[in-house]
C-alpha cells in the first residue's frame, strides 16, 4: 500500500525544487551580461532539464520503495541467507548475484509470478512483511 502521506511529501519537494530550478535559471538570464540567444535558450532548457531529472529521480527512488523486498531480506536470520537467496533465485530463475540485488533494492519490477514466488519463498522461512526498503 502506498502511503499518501508520503506522496503528499514527494509532491511538496517537486514543487519546491521545480520553483528553485526555475527561479535559479531567472537569476541566470537577468545577470549574465555577455548573453546572447544561444545562452539564454541554454539557461531556460538546462532549468527544464534539471525539473525532468528531478522527477526522474523522485520517480525512480518511489518504484524501488515498492517493489524492493528488502524488508522481507533484513528478516531473515543469519544461518539462514545462502539457502533462502539461492531459493529466490531459483524461483526468479536468475543465475548472478548482481541480478539478484537488483531484484533485491526494487531496481527490477516483479512480474505477478515473480511477487508470489518470492512471497512463498519468504513464507518458509516465516516471513510475511516483505515488501518495501528496510
Amino acid at each position: 500500500m502506498i502511503n499518501i502521506l508520503k506522496i503528499k511529501e514527494v509532491m511538496r519537494w517537486v514543487i519546491m525544487k521545480s520553483e528553485e530550478f526555475s527561479s535559479k535559471s531567472h537569476w541566470i538570464l537577468r545577470n549574465n551580461t555577455k548573453t546572447n540567444s544561444k545562452n539564454t535558450s541554454f539557461s531556460r532548457n538546462s532549468a527544464k532539464n534539471e525539473r525532468k531529472i528531478a522527477h526522474f529521480l523522485i520517480c525512480k527512488n518511489m518504484s524501488k520503495e515498492l517493489f524492493s523486498f528488502n524488508k522481507g531480506w533484513s528478516q531473515v536470520k543469519n544461518g539462514d541467507i545462502p539457502e533462502c537467496r539461492n531459493k529466490l533465485m531459483a524461483a526468479l530463475n536468475i543465475k548472478t548475484r548482481a541480478a539478484f540485488l537488483n531484484r533485491l533494492k526494487g531496481d527490477v519490477e516483479p512480474k505477478v509470478s515473480e511477487v508470489k514466488a518470492i512471497e512463498d519463498v519468504f513464507a518458509e522461512f516465516g516471513i510475511k512483511d516483505i515488501w518495501g526498503a528496510a
